[in-house]
């Protein structure tokens, strides 16, 4: 069940996502002691109180009824208490829980804003020293929050662009590689090997860097093919986007050249292939899988219209990587290939800033 919160009539009210439709849970369950805000949901969530409600979802003619028109989506829950995974008070106001339609605020402080995956752990009950089974059941449920960072005292040493790009560069994937081994330790209690650890590292390196040298050429392929469409709509050649700023050269196009090569293929690796790849496939079919995560990871490098001439290539690339991975089942593999993909990407850049 994938829990909301919602404005009703100016009042906080519990809400259920079902289809794409936010449906009121307390009207659909029909009870009156159901909980009627997520946080009393959360306090007093013992007993039949879960079952009631996937019994009242599991029902049509209910969800029908008490569909929501137009709900105003609220932050899901107002938390008593806001911890960082340290362990340490998250206190001072340098954290705050906003809602879908609430705008953040831009520190007077900060020179820039940064968003990163994070996951959150929304605890159900009190306990001091609990043992670790007994910690996990005091975990009420887990959400993937989109966290805005903003590091004021990094920010404060960071002034340069460059120096900005790299920081957000290393901040971007280290979350990724975290969000991801955070779900499979806590939410799926798996063991990170089951994202595919290598068997026969050499070969699996072997194959990625085969791999990523075809992907080179194919990705390279479908570019010239892409700008020369563009070319012909437009009536004139596109813009070529940059994937690195052009204030980055020098000695910070070296600092970039590690993050690039070994920290992006490992993050975007661990979540594309590691974790897409492998929950899709264990649903779908070998090309579906493929093609949905191609297809994600491709988008997610979307930032402005000039990457449209990027994304079909790098939908290929997907494509490619997600097959070494499918042949091998060994992130190495896929690591390798990406890591060669962007090392051949990387030398074309330092060449073009020369």
């Amino acid at each position: 069940m994938r829990f909301v919160t919602y404005d009703r009539g100016g009042t906080r009210r519990l809400g259920a996502l079902v289809l794409g439709n936010v449906v009121d849970l307390p009207d659909a369950v029909g009870h009156p002691s159901f909980p009627t805000t997520m946080e009393a949901l959360v306090a007093f969530n013992g007993g039949t109180t879960l079952d009631a409600a996937a019994h009242a979802l599991s029902r049509r003619e209910l969800i029908d009824e008490c569909v929501v028109r137009n709900p105003r989506l609220l932050v899901p829950i107002i938390p008593t208490s806001l911890r960082e995974f340290t362990g340490t008070p998250a206190t001072n106001g340098n954290r705050r829980v906003l809602g879908p339609d609430e705008e953040i605020a831009w520190p007077t402080a900060a020179r820039y804003l940064g968003c990163e995956l994070e996951v959150a752990c929304i605890v159900g009950r009190h306990g001091r020293k609990l043992s670790r089974a007994r910690a996990t059941s005091a975990i009420f449920f887990v959400a993937v929050l989109v966290g805005g960072l903003v590091d004021l005292a990094l920010q404060a040493q960071v002034k340069s662009c460059p120096g900005r790009y790299l920081e957000q560069l290393v901040a971007g994937e280290a979350a990724l590689a975290v969000a991801v081994i955070g779900w499979l330790r806590i939410v799926d209690r798996a063991p990170v090997a089951a994202l595919g650890l290598p068997r026969r590292p050499w070969v699996d390196l072997g194959a990625g860097v085969l791999t990523g040298a075809v992907l080179v050429v194919a990705g390279d392929a479908v570019l010239v093919i892409v700008r020369s469409i563009a070319t012909q709509v437009l009536g004139h050649t596109p813009t070529q986007p940059n994937q690195v700023f052009t204030c980055v050269h020098g000695g910070w196009l070296v600092a970039v050249a590690p993050v690039v090569i070994l920290v992006a293929p490992f993050g975007e690796e661990l979540f594309f292939r590691g974790y897409l790849y492998k929950g899709l496939r264990r649903r779908f079919p070998v090309w579906a899988a493929v093609l949905i995560s191609a297809a994600a990871f491709g988008a997610s490098h979307f930032a402005g219209l000039s990457y449209l001439l990027l994304i079909p290539g790098l939908i290929v690339v997907g494509v490619g990587l997600a097959l070494v991975y499918e042949k091998r089942q060994s992130l190495l593999a896929s690591m390798a290939a990406h890591a060669t993909f962007n090392v051949v990407g990387y030398i074309a850049i330092v060449l073009s800033r020369r």
